[in-house]
């Protein structure tokens, strides 16, 4: 019987690989490159290539899968069985060169938004092109409940497996005290979830969709909507209504976070109805219509609530891409309540509608980045405008950088056009920068500068580490003469210190023991010299090190060294400072002797005479006894 099993699970992965091979390898060149990238991601200086090729192989598996159902439902020809998935592999290889590198100078949030967008718009596809143009609803619907219930059942055997390996390589430790790096676990995650978990839903897929028109909903799907999901949406429904009467009452102008609450409610209700959508035809369950157009016309006066707290916050600060995407959510929204109240209420309409509309947003002079681009570009303008800061559409006192100098650039310590700004329309300025810088670049106010900053911004960091390079919005606030540190003292926030190991050696002279290590809060460096186990770690003061072992305990103060290298830096702003390898030193006596050389350095400074270490890596030298092998 075992052998049979085992023989079982061996045919129906080799059928899933016959069936679905083009899903199957990109779920396994997408769950190579995120294995591999949890192995060098902290050696390697460019680890874009990785999260690009991951990125692309998690979005393969959605657009493969809905080509090999569309083949297969519609029974297409040989020459679409070729064709089609050679323009969904070429959609891939445009999207992975969409994605930014480490070479690019605007490494923006923009193409991933842009790719959650594309993301959201294939599995919506996934559950609606096989059926896009069969009038009956229920195979449609039938179809997608298998999709859910096998995915889900997929992810419990996927956890179920993970959390047995994790405990077996635990018990191995503990009970024969062998070590595993710690990057196994999260390894071994992205392996059962990229590619067991793909291979165990596909194998579940029944190959006849056309059967599914007539099969009986699970009784339980029923249950579970009616009498866990239904309470919950009443509940929901009752607190935003509530909140919708406070204002009434007491003229309470809508919070901001009211917007999402209003759409993940929205969410909530239609997946509910969704679910009980084919028990209204049941006898007894005439409640089910009637609970569907009561929810739809209890959500358009939540909606109504929803664009007033929108836009105040347009009025105020401008269309932003979340706020973009929340008002047109909340635009189909309103569509959707009025389709199921006045039409004739196809499910269909929703995932179609849904995808359609993404897409549409997801480019164009009318989407959503070159809308909320516009929008925050042009507050800008009115600020600086109005400031007398931006004169004929150019910076008024500029800031400009000898080129001769770079990479070199010295920021004057005081600007006049800092006093042309409150504290609160400087970080108005400050904020829409970083948006910019976040999600768009700077290409829109280019042309506000008479030096080409990108070009600058490149000399600058030419032949840089990733962790000395200058922002582009650092640059931008200086050329503009605004200290981007902020108003008054700039000393407070976080700080990076860089070694500058391009001419630096390391003197091992009288060491005998060289320690490589890179710790954090959670992580500590554990080492074992002559048998000994020494540790070393922040301490729970966030002010120094620990370094520990079976007979001796010793505490490394660095909070004092840190501080005299910003205060002594001509660089005040947060960001990234470089230093010479021979200021992040530190020695001391104990344990035989040891020195400290930190070549990096996560710091937060929370007060005038107070900070605290997030991350330290480097090497430690240890004495330890000469005559030891």
């Amino acid at each position: 019987m075992k052998k049979l099993s085992i023989h079982k699970l061996a045919l129906t992965a080799r059928e899933s690989l016959i069936r679905f091979p083009l899903v199957i390898l990109s779920a396994f060149i997408g769950t190579l490159a995120g294995v591999y990238l949890v192995e060098v991601s902290e050696v390697t200086q460019d680890v874009f290539p990785f999260i690009n090729v991951m990125l692309c192989g998690a979005l393969g598996i959605p657009l493969y899968f809905s080509v090999q159902v569309l083949v297969e439902k519609k029974a297409l020809g040989r020459r679409y069985v070729i064709i089609l998935p050679f323009v969904a592999t070429l959609v891939l290889v445009l999207i992975y060169l969409s994605l930014p590198n480490e070479d690019s100078t605007h490494n923006t949030f923009q193409p991933y938004v842009r790719y959650v967008i594309y993301n959201v718009c294939l599995h919506l596809l996934v559950s609606f092109l096989p059926f896009v143009s069969i009038k009956p609803v229920d195979s449609f619907w039938n179809y997608n409940i298998s999709l859910l219930l096998r995915i889900l059942t997929s992810i419990v055997y996927s956890m179920v497996l993970y959390v047995g390996v994790v405990l077996a390589l635990l018990a191995l430790h503990l009970l024969f005290d062998l070590d595993f790096d710690g990057k196994i676990y999260l390894q071994l995650f992205i392996l059962m979830i990229g590619l067991f978990n793909t291979w165990f839903f596909l194998s579940g897929i029944p190959r006849r969709l056309n059967q599914l028109e007539g099969t009986p909903p699970p009784k339980e799907l029923k249950a579970f909507a009616q009498y866990v999901l239904l309470p919950l949406l009443a509940v929901y429904l009752l607190i935003l209504y509530g909140y919708g009467a406070k204002i009434v009452l007491i003229w309470d102008w809508p919070r901001g976070i009211v917007s999402y609450l209003i759409i993940c409610v929205a969410v909530l209700g239609i997946a509910t109805f969704l679910l009980l959508y084919p028990y209204r035809r049941l006898e007894g369950n005439n409640w089910i219509k009637k609970s569907t157009l009561a929810f739809y016309g209890l959500l358009i006066p939540l909606l109504l609530l929803l664009f007033i707290a929108v836009n105040m916050r347009l009025e105020d600060y401008g269309f932003t891409v979340n706020r973009y995407l929340i008002f047109v959510l909340g635009i189909w929204l309103v569509m959707s309540c009025l389709y199921f109240l006045f039409g004739k209420g196809n499910i269909k309409f929703i995932p179609i509608s849904l995808s359609a509309l993404f897409f549409l947003v997801s480019f164009g002079p009318w989407g959503v980045f070159k809308v909320s681009e516009n929008s925050q570009v042009e507050r800008l303008r009115r600020i600086l405008s109005e400031a007398d800061l931006l004169v004929e559409d150019k910076i008024k006192g500029e800031v400009i950088w000898d080129e001769g100098n770079l990479p070199s650039i010295e920021f004057p310590g005081k600007s006049e056009n800092r006093a042309l700004l409150t504290d609160s329309l400087y970080w108005e300025v400050s904020s829409i920068l970083h948006y910019l810088e976040d999600y768009h670049g700077f290409k829109s106010i280019q042309p506000w500068f008479s030096q080409d900053m990108e070009q600058i911004l490149a000399e600058i960091n030419k032949d840089k580490l990733k962790w000395q390079r200058m922002r582009e919005v650092q640059l931008y606030m200086r050329a503009m003469g605004l200290n981007d540190g902020g108003p008054g003292s700039s000393s407070p926030g976080f700080f990076s210190i860089q070694a500058d190991l391009r001419q630096a050696t390391t003197d091992v002279k009288g060491y005998n023991h060289l320690i490589q290590f890179s710790i954090n809060e959670s992580e500590a460096k554990e080492f074992v010299i002559n048998g000994t186990i020494y540790q070393l770690q922040l301490d729970k003061s966030g002010s120094g090190l620990v370094l520990s072992s079976d007979q001796e305990v010793v505490s490394i103060p660095l909070e004092a060294l840190l501080e005299k290298l910003l205060d002594d830096s001509q660089e005040q702003d947060q960001g990234f400072h470089t230093v010479p390898q021979s200021k992040l030193l530190y020695e001391g006596q104990e344990m035989g002797g040891f020195r400290l050389l930190m070549h990096f350095i996560n710091y937060e400074r929370t007060g005038a005479e107070k900070g605290d270490l997030k991350l330290l890596s480097g090497f430690l030298l240890l004495r330890g006894d000469p005559k030891a092998p």
